[in-house]
This record gives structure tokens, sequence and C-alpha cells, in this order.
């Protein structure tokens, strides 16, 4: 009897002792992959780190997936144990870091739906906003940072606060980011994360590079030694307030916080770093000697590690760019990849030694073309063909910051990123209306012009310049060839351009303002009329005036309006195209012209001996400008097979779009039954279909959308819209309610609960929303409008309004129905490549209009063609046309072709009638006679 009672006892606890076994063999998978990631990460810093990265990486991914099979085991056989919630969570979590983010945000969401008491429910959500993110997904991924933090749930509240300023910190809104964590830390001023928000929100203010605020960025570093923090924090932050005392002048200061991290024990680990940033900052000050002796010591004493490696790197630039010893550069530079293969130190000299060979290359073309060596020895000037940079360049004190030179400074190739606002683009398609009837006419009609050997050798030149000023970042040389074009070539169009650059490099790089003004008024006495001198005029806040980039931006959209409205032939344009760009050539217009007149000759034309000899002359003649470039990357995608990547850009920067050619992206076609994927696809065909006034359509799909998102307060409040204009306000209400439940602050939700309440004369509720609204929506002019009238709206103490006052509120959002690249998950736009005119059809005479959806393979063809609105027989020939189309596709942010749905508005308008083709047919030779008589 007593073997048969423990029998049954067995019997009973062994279902309890497998579920638990499951269980907790997901935990130790879990943990397992936990130290081997951990492991990884940091091997990264560590002696031949590279091989067993690669090894932990691939253990980690193996070990999470373990993890989530046990877990999901739990799920599949265990339904009703208690701790189906906690095989969740890990799941969710091993799907996270094997980067599996759209199955990690479904099992974190079903936790939340399914457990809204689990004690994983707040580190769900976070856990869910952090996959969003990872997927690309920002704008979901903030609303739900921003719930939680409103939720202020501890340290997940802390930590979603934390996500919003690191997003706002990575977009370079750095005022956002700063309000950010100040937010958080006035919030929870006690947290355990605080020394990690003031470092964060220090770094953010000197990101600003406002001097003004760097006191501000002091303090914050103050209060993260304060919190007592780990070593590594603590670290930064004094790193980070030596490196602010450098900027302000401070230098003794500065060096006397770097010297001291080395006598302190807890930072003997960062030992390497410290000694590289007290090597800079002999450096930077010309104590050259010195700063070698340090970066020697650091080679001894960590050899084989990230911080020789960037020794040996230092020590190289240094001897390229002070004692001009380009052999021994190169060697110290080779030797960097033996140091620490895969580092960022081997990465930089690889960079820096593919740039002093396009150096060489460059000179052996010097040399070839009967080399300026000579002329430069009989001017008494440094020869252009030595490699050897002007005595007095030094190398910037971190890597990462020539980054942000080189990306901001050869933006247009004439450096006007920086110093001054760069001048709006003239659409292809656009008309000036001030030029009247203005038309440019051609000059004579004579061969293009091959290429001579001066402009090959000027492009030559202003390539070593900028090789010198935004790679190699040596002010000195960058500045010393910018002065041989100036002197050798005094009547190129492109001077203005050169004393910009050096006016960049005075101001920017050498922190010179006062040279700088000089070199800018320079430009504006010599080229009153570039677009250059009115960069210069901004900056020293002179008047502007017209330039003659804005005049050759105003002939070339009339030649186009007459292009595309008129449907003139290659032969009538190409000549007007030609008189522009010779009369023009030192504007970007110009360049434009030449371009297009180039890309007609090859792709319309199909002239392609005369295609190639403009594209010649196009680099020739416009070295430098974003075109040249073009015309360059087209050659070297020739070479590799990238031409159609390529063209995409082309099409709209220099061709343009015809009628019919514009599209309206709404919807990505999923791969597959993505929950969230399918809800933003029914959002986006409910927003096209709202904006074009169907509602009954509009409200299904937006009810399709919550069906498989439930969290999306964008449908919510589109909803909320429709019920108000079908008069069911108590409706949309709710709907707008849910949608502040999902995003709180929710700006539509505001607006549309403050009408509501207005209406059914809530004031006090009404008057919550209408702060809400002045509070949230500062850029709409009505509401600036209404905090001019009432200034203590949003004050301390905040005055309410009577009913009669908030029925006369005009407030209304300014409402953009148009679906961002960033919410669809889009890096391109699709375009079209090719389009066809659709035939009018017989005994018809009305003008119309047809819309239609095109769903864009990824092959570029369409794989559905359907019409939203149009009569027949219009629709059907729109449908057959469109068939025909070919476009570009779509690319999402994996660099991968996805297949899109896209808007079209064809027109239909009736053939013109015999007497005006006669017409127009008389008075076409007036064009023709205008050849020979130059742009007017």
């Amino acid at each position: 009897m007593r073997c048969s009672s423990l029998l049954l006892v067995a019997l009973l606890v062994l279902p309890g002792c497998v579920y638990f076994n499951t269980f907790y063999n997901a935990q130790k998978f879990y943990r397992q992959a936990e130290k081997a990631r951990k492991q990884d990460e940091e091997s990264q810093d560590q002696v031949g780190g590279g091989r067993k990265r690669k090894r932990d990486t691939v253990k980690a991914a193996e070990l999470y997936d373990k993890a989530a099979r046990a877990a999901s085991r739990v799920l599949d056989e265990y339904k009703e144990s208690d701790r189906v919630d906690d095989a969740m969570f890990l799941m969710g979590r091993a799907f996270y870091w094997q980067g599996d983010y759209t199955s990690a945000i479904r099992t974190f969401g079903d936790l939340e739906k399914n457990f809204p008491t689990s004690q994983f429910y707040h580190q769900a959500r976070y856990w869910q906003a952090q996959a969003y993110q990872a997927q690309g997904a920002s704008f979901e991924a903030r609303a739900l940072y921003r719930s939680l933090f409103e939720d202020r749930q501890g340290e997940v509240a802390v930590l979603a606060g934390q996500r919003l300023g690191d997003m706002a910190l990575a977009d370079g809104d750095y005022v956002a980011a700063i309000q950010e964590y100040r937010a958080v830390l006035e919030a929870f001023p006690q947290s355990s994360l605080r020394a990690e928000l003031w470092l964060r929100r220090g770094e953010a203010l000197m990101a600003r590079a406002d001097t003004a605020a760097y006191g501000e960025a002091l303090d914050a570093f103050a209060e993260v030694l304060e919190a007592r923090p780990a070593p590594e924090l603590g670290y930064k932050a004094r790193l980070n307030q030596g490196k602010l005392l450098s900027a302000r002048g401070q230098e003794d200061q500065a060096l006397e916080v770097y010297t001291s991290l080395l006598k302190e024990q807890r930072f003997r680990r960062f030992e390497g770093q410290t000694r590289l940033l007290i090597g800079q900052h002999y450096q930077d000050r010309g104590f050259y000697e010195r700063a070698l002796e340090e970066y020697g010591r650091v080679r001894d004493d960590f050899p084989q590690s990230a911080y020789s490696a960037l020794a040996l790197y230092y020590t190289g630039m240094l001897y390229f760019s002070h004692y001009g010893d380009k052999e021994r550069a190169r060697e110290y530079l080779q030797d960097v990849n033996k140091e620490k293969p895969g580092s960022e130190a081997s990465e930089l000299s690889a960079q820096r030694l593919q740039d002093l060979g396009e150096l060489d290359k460059i000179m052996t073309r010097f040399h070839q073309a009967d080399s300026l060596a000579a002329l430069a020895a009989a001017k008494g000037a440094v020869p252009v063909d030595s490699l050897v940079p002007v005595p007095g360049d030094s190398l910037q004190a971190e890597p990462a910051d020539t980054t942000q030179t080189a990306l901001a400074d050869s933006a247009a190739g004439d450096s006007l990123v920086l110093l001054g606002e760069v001048p709006e683009v003239v659409p292809v398609d656009s008309l000036s209306a001030a030029l009247g009837d203005a038309l440019p006419v051609p000059v004579a009609a004579s061969p293009p012009a091959v290429a001579q050997p001066d402009s090959a050798r000027l492009a030559d030149l202003f390539s070593v310049a900028e090789i010198y000023r935004s790679k190699l970042i040596q002010p000195d040389s960058a500045t010393h060839y910018y002065q041989q074009i100036a002197e050798r070539f005094p009547a190129v169009p492109q001077q203005p351009r050169v004393w910009y650059s050096l006016a960049w490099i005075a101001r920017e790089m050498k922190g010179d303002p006062a040279a700088a003004d000089s070199l800018l008024e320079r430009l504006i006495a010599t080229y009153p009329l570039s677009e250059h001198a009115n960069a210069a005029r901004r900056l020293l806040g002179l008047e502007e005036e017209l330039s003659l980039e804005e005049e050759a931006a105003a002939q070339f959209a009339l030649v186009e309006e007459r292009r595309l409205a008129e449907g003139l032939e290659p032969a009538a344009y190409l000549p007007l195209l030609d008189s522009l760009s010779h009369q023009y050539a030192e504007t970007r217009a110009g360049a434009k012209a030449a371009y297009l007149a180039a890309w007609t000759y090859e792709n319309v034309q199909g002239d392609t001996a005369a295609a190639e000899e403009r594209y010649t002359r196009l680099a020739a003649e416009h070295p430098g400008s974003d075109f040249a470039r073009l015309a360059e990357a087209r050659r070297k995608s020739r070479e590799d097979g990238a031409l159609e990547k390529l063209e995409r850009g082309i099409k709209i920067l220099a061709r343009g779009l015809s009628p019919g050619e514009r599209l309206t992206v709404f919807a990505v076609e999923p791969n597959s039954s993505d929950s969230l994927s399918l809800a933003r696809k029914y959002l986006g065909f409910g927003v096209r279909a709202h904006q074009r006034g169907d509602l009954q359509t509009a409200r299904k799909q937006y009810e399709l959308a919550l069906e498989h998102q439930e969290r999306l307060p964008a449908a919510l409040n589109r909803l909320g819209q429709i019920m108000v204009q079908e008069g069911y306000s108590e409706d949309a209400s709710e709907y707008y309610r849910k949608a502040l439940r999902y995003e709180p602050g929710s700006v539509p939700a505001c607006y549309g609960l403050l009408a509501a309440f207005t209406a059914a004369g809530q004031e006090d509720s009404a008057n919550h929303y209408l702060r809400e609204v002045a509070r949230r929506d500062r850029r709409n002019p009505q509401v600036q409008l209404l905090l001019e009238r009432y200034p203590t709206l949003s004050g301390a103490e905040p005055e309410n309004l009577d009913r009669r006052s908030l029925e006369e509120l005009e407030l209304k959002q300014e409402d953009d129905w148009k679906l961002s690249a960033d919410f669809l998950g889009l890096s391109a736009l699709p375009v079209v490549r090719e389009s066809i005119t659709p035939q009018y059809p017989q005994a018809v005479t009305d003008t119309v209009q047809v819309i239609l959806d095109i769903l864009v393979a990824t092959d570029g063809k369409p794989a559905r063609v359907e019409v939203f609105r149009g009569e027949e027989p219009f629709g059907e020939a729109a449908m057959e046309a469109a068939r025909k189309y070919s476009f570009y596709p779509a690319i999402d942010k994996n660099d991968k072709e996805v297949r899109t749905w896209v808007e079209v508005v064809v027109s239909f308008v009736p053939p013109p009638k015999p007497a005006e083709v006669a017409a127009g047919a008389k008075s076409e030779p007036a064009v023709q006679e205008q050849g020979g008589q130059g742009l007017e």
C-alpha cells in the first residue's frame, strides 16, 4: 500500500518536474548565451580578438536559439503553468538578440496582451520598443518609449526616457536630446542611472559645439562625478572635462586633468587611451617630439591592442603632416593592420594609404601632361607634384572628428555646407514668372570642345586640394593647393569656389575668423554675382544680391518648361542647353544643362559618341560640381555593372519628371504575414482613401489595420477624424482616448478631444486639451497666434477659457497626408523609369483624370494595376498604358528591393483640332530662327 502511494505521488509530481526542467534549461541556455555575447563585446578590445569574436558571435546565436526553443516548449506543452509569462519574456529577449525583431515584437506583444498583471509587463513593453528601434521602426519605438516614460514605472521609465534622448542624439537633434535627458533627471533625480544620464546630457551639450554651452556641459560632468559612478563613466566624465577645457583654450588645465587620470588606480585600465590623448594634446600644441614619445610608450606598454594600433596611426600621420616624411609615414600606416587587424585604426590607415595612392596617381598624370613642376619652380612656388604637405599641418584630435568635416565639406564640392546655407536647387520643371516670356536662345552651333590639358590639370589640382582638406585633414597643405589654383588659373569660373574654400579652411579648420572674413570680403568684391558671394554676404551680415546662379537657374527653368510643356524635339532644345552651359559655366545650372544635354544624347538620341564627348567636357568645365561627380560615378558604374542603381538619382536630379510620372507611395506590400507590416499596409490604403474623400473605404482599411496591430495610434486618430466628419462625436472621442493610451501626448488626439469636449460644453476637459495642444504643437501658426492672445495659457498657473471663447477658436492641426519614408521603412522611394502616354479614346472630348493604384514589383514591373477613381473608357486606357510602365523599385533600409503600392494620376486632354495643329506648325520656325543670337 505504501509503495502504491509513493508511486502515485511520483506520477503526480513528475509532470511538474519535467515542466520545471524544461524552463530551467531555457534559463541555462539564455545565461550561457548572455555570457558568450558579453565576452564577444569585450573581446573587441582584447589582443587578437578578430577570430575569437567571430566564434563567440556564432556560439551566442546558437545558445539563444536553444533558449528560445526550450521556452517555446513551455508555452506549447505547459500552457497552464505559472511560468508561461516568464518563458515568453525569455523567448522574446532571445529573439531580440538573434536579430529576429519581428518575432520579438510579436512575443512581447502577446505577453502584454495576455498577462497585463505580469511582473514582466513593463519590461516586455520596453524590450518591444527596443525591437522596434532595432528594426528601424523609430515611429513606433518613440511612441512606446514615451508611453513608458509617462507611466513613471521605476527604472523602466528611466531607461525609456534615456532611449528617447539617445535617439534624438543619434539623429543629430542635440537640443531635443538635452531636453529628454533633463526631463528624466527631473522626474527621477535619485535614479541609479543618474550618472549615465548626466554624462549623456553633457555629451549632447558638447556636440552642439556652442561655446556658450561649455559651462553647462562642465557642470553636467561634475554631476556625474558627484553620483559616484562606475569607473568607466567616471573616466569618460573626466576625459570630457579635459576636452572642454582644451576647447576653451585652457590647455594647461586640460593637461592636468589627463595626467591626474594616470595617477588613480581605478583608471589604470584606461591608461592606453589616456596616453594617446596626452600625445594628441602635445601634438596640437606643437610639441611634436613629446607627442612621439607618448605614442611610442603606448606601443611599448600595450602591444597588439587597439591602443597601440592607434598610436602607430597617429605616428605615421605625424611624420607625414609635420615632418613631410612620406615613406616613413607609409611604413607606420602599413604596420597598423599587422598590429591589430579589424580595428578602427586599421580601417583609418587603409583609407589614408588609399588617399596617398590617389595622390600618387594624380601626380603621375601631371608628369604625363607636361608636369607643372617647372612652372612652379619658375614662380618660386612649391612644386605641385610634391606629395610633401606644407609644414604646420597637424592631425585632428580624434579620428571620428574627421568624419564630420569630410561629410560637411564635400557635399557640394564648394564648401557651402558649413559656412553658408546651400542655395535651394531650382526644380527641373519649374518656371520663373518674373522673367516673363524671355527665352534663352543658343549661340552658333559648333561641335563640343574636347577637354584641354589645362582643364585636366585644374581638375587634378582640385582633387589634391580636397584630399588634403576633407580626407587627410591637412589645412595648410589644402590652403597651399587652393592658392596654386588661384594663381595658375585666375580666369576659370571656379575661382569663387576657391576663395570660399580658403575662407572655410581659415574659419573651420584653423579657427581664424578674421582671416576668413578678409577672404570673404575679397570674394564679394571680385565675384559679386556668384552664389559663393551671396553665401559670403550671409556670413558677414550683408544684404544678398541676385546671383548669376539664380539667373542661370531661372533660364534653365524656362528651357525645361518649354521642353516638358510643349514636347520639343531634342534637336530644338539641345542647342539651348549647350548655350546655357557655356554662358553660365561657373553655375550649378550650367552644369545641370551640360549634364542634361549629355544624358539626352545618350538616352534619347542614342548618340553615344556625342554623349561621351559631353560627359568629358562636363567633367572639365564643371569640376567638383555634383553633376561632374554624377558623370564620374556613371563611368565607374558602367565598369562595375551598377549603373541602374545610379540612374535612380540621375532621373530626378537631371531629367525631371513628366506628367504621369509623379508617384505617391502610400503602402509597402508585405512579403509575409507579419502583423505590423500588414497593419502599415492597410493604414496606407486608408490614408490615401481618406485624403481622396472616400470615407467608407478609409474606415474599412483603418479597421483592418487595427485588427492586425491594436497599438496603432495613427489609425485610431484617423478613425476619430472620420467619426467627426460623419457626426459621431462620442465614437470619435473613444478613438482619440485609445490613441492617447498608446501614445501619450498624441497631437492629433489632443486636437480631436479639444473639439469634442468644446462641442459637448465640457469646459474643464476642453481647456486641458487646449493646453496640451498649445504645449505640443507650437510650430502651428494658429497656436502661435493663440499664445500671443492668451500668453498665460501655458504658464505655471494657466488660465481657463470660457465656453464662448473656446467655441470661437479656429484651431486645426495642419494635416500632412503623406506617410514618411521612415514610417514606411524605405531608404529609397520608387521612381518611374519609363512611362507610356495613354491613347485618348475615340469619340470623346472630355478632359479627365484617372487615379491608378500600381503595385511595383521588385523587378520594376507593374505586378497589379487597378483604377481607384476614373470613368470608362478612360480607366481601361489608363491601365493599358500603366501596364507598360517600368520603374526603379523601392529599397528598404536593408538595401533590398521591396514591393510598394503607388498612386499615379493620369490626365487625358483632348487632342488638338486640325486647325490648331496647322497654327502650331506655322509658328515652329520662329524658334529655329533664334539660333546664333545667344542667351538674353
